[in-house]
């Protein structure tokens, strides 16, 4: 399969695993570790990374929508 995402940021997550699941594909969740930043400034929430997740989220809704029809 080539998907080429068409997002940027926290999006391609959700698309990538939207998209596998419509093509009937499975997942297993699987546990990490995860190391906090001690200090500095977080860039999660900007402006840039909200609009490609609100992007994307309506991507996923359209998509959904065209296949249902």
């Amino acid at each position: 399969m080539r998907w080429h995402p068409n997002t940027r940021g926290f999006g391609f997550q959700a698309a990538l695993l939207c998209m596998m699941l419509d093509l009937g594909f499975s997942y297993q969740e699987v546990s990490c570790i995860t190391i906090e930043r001690r200090g500095g400034r977080g860039n999660a929430l900007t402006w840039k990374n909200l609009r490609s997740v609100a992007h994307i989220s309506l991507s996923i809704l359209f998509r959904r929508i065209t296949t249902w029809v």
